[in-house]
């Protein structure tokens, strides 16, 4: 191969060494280290068309809330008026039924204090004539129980029955005996007096005492 053949070649294979450089940069994604710069082109913009504001659709007659009519000033006042009125009369009522109550109350009392009117000769005169049998119970009982002896206090209430005041209710309201059959003797007794009848038909409530001691009688 001659001189002239070998230098074609090299510059053959030289040139495709240089255009394959020149086909990679231009294919390759990395700028060139010095890249010059580019100026951008510049498009002026067009105005913007100002917002234009949006209508809105007018809500349905059916979803409108209708407004409450006004009040009058008037109307408010005698409103308040009667609420007044009401608060005062059920005060005045009040205390027309609290009077009434206390005056039926005061009448009760002069009533139960007519009703207790008894004279105390007179109940002592009634008890009396029944000390006979009341005595006869303690006797009985003090064969058993010699040591037996003591005071009992009986509570009864004397009532108008059949045109004569009558024992409607008796207890033992204290005792010292401590003998229950012979306190019981002594109520079953007591039933057997007779009063003069309460005035007004009423009810009179009286405590009594009874003391027992042996070889005495009973006061």
């Amino acid at each position: 191969m001659t001189i002239m053949k070998r230098v074609v070649i090299i510059g053959l294979l030289a040139l495709l060494v240089v255009s394959a450089g020149v086909a990679w940069w231009l294919l390759s994604d990395d700028p060139p280290s010095n890249p010059s710069p580019r100026k951008a082109a510049v498009r002026p913009e067009e105005p913007e068309e100002p917002d234009r504001p949006q209508r809105r659709a007018a809500p349905s007659s059916a979803r409108r809330p209708r407004p409450a009519p006004p009040v009058p000033p008037s109307q408010t006042t005698d409103r308040q008026r009667q609420l007044l009125d009401q608060i005062r009369s059920t005060g005045r009522e009040e205390e027309r039924l609290r009077e009434a109550a206390a005056q039926q109350a005061e009448r009760d009392n002069a009533r139960d204090e007519q009703k207790a009117t008894l004279d105390k000769e007179q109940i002592k005169a009634a008890i009396h004539a029944v000390t006979p049998m009341v005595q006869e119970c303690y006797e009985q009982r003090l064969q058993e129980n010699q040591s037996l002896q003591g005071k009992a206090v009986l509570q009864f209430t004397i009532v108008a029955k059949d045109g004569q005041g009558q024992i409607d209710d008796g207890e033992v309201k204290s005792s010292s005996l401590g003998d229950l059959r012979l306190e019981t003797c002594l109520l079953h007794q007591l039933t057997k007096a007779r009063f003069p009848m309460p005035q007004g038909d009423g009810k009179v409530t009286v405590s009594y005492p009874f003391t027992f001691k042996r070889s005495e009688q009973a006061k």
